[in-house]
């Protein structure tokens, strides 16, 4: 019975998002938003309901319209999907709390430029619930072809969003973006049909049973990953990242440094280490581990040399991202530090997902009230805008990887599964990464604190927008003092999962 309402559940979480959309678009932007919202936290209980499904029954397979794979669609149910499932409703709930406020009339600004902000909430609902559904769809499918089209679905749904603005920096940003995750999708696509070709399945569990190595299976194991690279903007295809992130408007910036880049590094994991896990060599995950690093320090630095926020910020995803493949060389190493890697660039990914969204939010708060982000002009903020500065410093904490944080969990796991398996060159890439990130996180909050100018007033910022992201800052702290439980769920038949980490756990 549980495992019934467990898969009419899984394929509402589908469903809704697309039919909100659709909604949204045909009722406007004020009746547009309430279904937006609404969905928002609808979409949160089913996940939840979803979650606590796996929890006491374990993984579940669907077989849609009856029809079971090879000639149906399978949607798969285990730890991971539903973790990823999770954090995107409780991001993207927070994220619709934070846009019914952003893209709402501001007092002050002229008649025009409203109608240009309501013109942007009328897009923005349905683009992002479609988003939403392709992400939900991602996770949840076991068919590689459908997973393609969710990709699609996911990234023109993000380069409408960051064209929303409409600005020629906008607008050239998007389409850089739209020709790299263009290419990403065709490179990705090349890859499953020489796997087809070859093996005349596309289910993800027949396709673990057949795959032999070989030339075909190498080519097209490096065609997916290279074009889910280019999606998840890993060095050196990390460029169209950071104009994207600059030029769109701060709900889209969380969407897409949060969730979407999220998306596709989970794509990766999945066919890595299950269905891929046979035919891979070690070396190839060492040269993922090498563009990381890369990653790592080369973003970091660029962060500390931005003079705008969301620059920085972005740039900041640049270097996370470069955290979250080192799972792949450690993984790959001893045996006795795979549970530590696995659960430590799983966990990392997701707490990355909610620090990163609080920060862009208090960005884009910021140049609410401001007009700006120059980081040099911040002098006096956490007088002025103290929830705002607080929620940064918390998010900042998670990004610099201090404890309680999440993040503080994430990088421990992964220098813990460095240690146990001799690859102590990593152990201390986390270090400096981390002693980076908190270069460029203190650089803001030191100008943040000084004194305010005389008469100068507190920000005028609506209190949904302030409190969305102070709860998203809050989630990446919880995630430190509360890490049993996501661990827990992630251990639910996963490949590798704490095969040394009893103690850990307990």
């Amino acid at each position: 019975m549980t495992q019934i309402i467990a898969s009419h559940a899984s394929v509402w979480t589908i469903m809704l998002p697309f039919l909100s959309g659709v909604l949204c678009f045909m009722a406007g932007r004020r009746i547009g938003t309430l279904i937006g919202v609404v969905t928002a936290f609808i979409l949160t209980i089913l996940t939840l309901n979803l979650g606590v499904s796996v929890f006491q029954s374990g993984p579940s397979r669907y077989a849609i319209g009856g029809w079971s794979s090879p000639l149906g669609i399978d949607i798969h149910l285990d730890g991971l999907s539903v973790l990823m499932l999770g954090f995107t409703a409780i991001v993207g709930t927070c994220i619709s709390m934070y846009a019914f406020g952003y893209f709402k009339d501001r007092k002050g600004l002229k008649k025009e430029k409203n109608k240009h902000y309501a013109k942007m909430g009328t897009y923005f609902w349905p683009l992002w619930f479609f988003a939403w559904g392709g992400l939900n769809v991602l996770f949840l499918s076991s068919d590689i072809f459908n997973i393609y089209v969710a990709l699609e679905i996911v990234s023109f749904s993000a380069i409408a969003l960051v064209a929303l603005k409409g600005s020629v920096d906008a607008l050239l940003s998007a389409t850089r973006y739209f020709f790299l995750t263009l290419l990403g999708s065709l490179v990705y696509l090349f890859g499953v049909g020489f796997l087809y070709s070859a093996y005349g399945v596309l289910d993800l569990g027949l396709l673990e049973t057949v795959i032999r190595p070989g030339m075909i299976s190498t080519v097209a194991i490096t065609l997916m990953t290279l074009g889910l690279i280019i999606k998840t903007a890993l060095f050196p295809i990390h460029f169209w990242l950071p104009p994207a992130h600059a030029n769109a408007p701060a709900p889209v910036s969380a969407i897409l440094s949060g969730l979407v880049v999220m998306g596709s590094f989970y794509l990766l994991v999945r066919l890595w280490f299950e269905t891929f896990t046979g035919v891979i060599m070690p070396v190839a995950g060492q040269l993922l581990g090498v563009l990381g690093a890369i990653a790592i320090l080369g973003g970091a630095l660029q962060a500390l040399r931005q003079s705008r926020l969301k620059m920085m910020l972005a740039y900041s995803t640049v270097a996370q991202i470069g955290y979250m493949f080192l799972l792949f060389p450690l993984l790959a190493g001893n045996s006795i530090g795979q549970g530590f890697a696995w659960g430590g660039g799983i966990y990392f990914s997701i707490s990355h997902a909610c620090a990163k969204a609080a920060a862009f939010m208090v960005a884009g708060s910021i140049m609410y009230a401001l007009g700006h982000d120059r980081i040099k002009d911040f002098r006096g903020l956490a007088q002025r805008f103290p929830i705002g500065v607080f929620a940064f410093a918390l998010a900042g904490m998670s990004l610099m990887g201090l404890p309680p944080s999440g993040g503080f969990i994430g990088k421990w796991m992964l220098l813990k599964a460095a240690m146990l398996t001799g690859q102590w060159w990593y152990a201390l890439l986390i270090v400096a990464g981390s002693i980076l990130a908190a270069c460029y996180i203190f650089r803001v909050l030191e100008i943040t604190l000084k004194a305010a100018n005389p008469g100068e007033k507190a920000l005028h910022i609506p209190l949904r927008m302030q409190l969305s992201s102070l709860a998203m800052s809050f989630f990446a702290i919880l995630l430190g003092l509360a890490a049993t439980i996501p661990l827990e769920i992630l251990k639910i038949d996963s490949p590798v999962f704490f095969q040394s980490m009893e103690g850990f756990i307990k």
